[in-house]
């Protein structure tokens, strides 16, 4: 592979849409969100995610690095574009973090309805993790790789919060591309499909709710529910789920952070369910 003497003719326009990848509006528009760094191109090129182009700077082109270069080398055969832009460029785009000097827009995958996913005749999946809400990127983040790791069937963004704004995706590291995410703007019509379809809906609460180590999640299915960071779920919503669990914390600690909390209550459902 020949090594870049120069910027390409075209980073412009790539590097425009990159920054219009930042917002909700923009994704929507371009149908596509965008992934940084190294590591993120290297899963999403080993999960088969539809890259449609890459930005990298010329340093990054010409580091010699092994890494970056069967990157690069795979992408060249999956017939994905990558396009050479001047460092300052990069730097820009990346806010100066070092995950490496590449920028990537990839194909936003199809956002399912719930029914999509609980009326297929079949026995639902019987682990299943709800944010209402939740806003901040980072932990929307943080929950799509919790229920990934922890064998949920998707994660159910109710609400407030978006998995594909850029922090979102950067702190899943790459659960995005293995994940289904459903969207949903309210939660009554999410919890009135997990209940037809026979699954437990057990709600996060800093406090009141039975101890987890008390609580019984079910043998069917069980799907969990946490809040907004600041005000956690509802007392509509609370009111309407089989039951609040609480995490036990030490005392003087009044909250989990929710990614916490979910990762807690998640595996703790898996071992009760008699997940492997």
């Amino acid at each position: 592979m020949s090594l870049p003497l120069a910027a390409d003719p075209g980073w412009n326009g790539l590097a425009a849409d990159i920054r219009r990848a930042r917002t909700a509006r923009g994704r929507a528009r371009l149908g596509c969100f965008a992934i940084e760094g190294t590591r993120a191109h290297e899963r999403a090129v080993r999960a088969g995610a539809p890259l449609v182009s890459v930005l990298a700077s010329l340093t990054y082109r010409r580091s010699g690095d092994l890494r970056v270069e069967a990157l690069l080398s795979a992408l060249d055969g999956l017939r994905c574009p990558v396009l050479t832009a001047p460092d300052a460029v990069l730097e820009e785009l990346t806010d100066g973090r070092d995950l490496g000097a590449v920028l990537g827009l990839v194909r936003l995958p199809r956002t399912f309805e719930i029914d999509d996913l609980l009326g297929t005749g079949q026995p639902p999946a019987r682990l299943w993790l709800v944010g209402l809400d939740v806003e901040d990127p980072g932990n929307v983040g943080a929950l799509v790789r919790t229920a990934l790791a922890s064998g949920a069937a998707a994660y159910v963004a109710v609400g407030r919060g978006d998995p594909f704004h850029p922090r979102a995706v950067r702190t899943a590291m790459g659960s995005l591309f293995k994940l289904k995410v459903v969207r949903a703007p309210r939660a009554r019509e999410v919890m009135d499909a997990l209940r037809r379809a026979g699954l437990a809906q057990f709600g996060a609460s800093t406090r009141g709710g039975l101890a987890l180590g008390q609580a019984r999640l079910g043998s069917a299915g069980v799907a969990v529910w946490v809040g907004s960071e600041a005000f956690g779920l509802p007392a509509e919503v609370l009111r309407e789920l089989d039951q609040t669990v609480t995490v036990p914390m030490a005392p003087g600690v009044d909250s989990l952070s929710v990614n916490a909390a979910a990762a807690v209550i998640l595996y703790e459902a898996r071992r009760q369910l008699g997940f492997e």
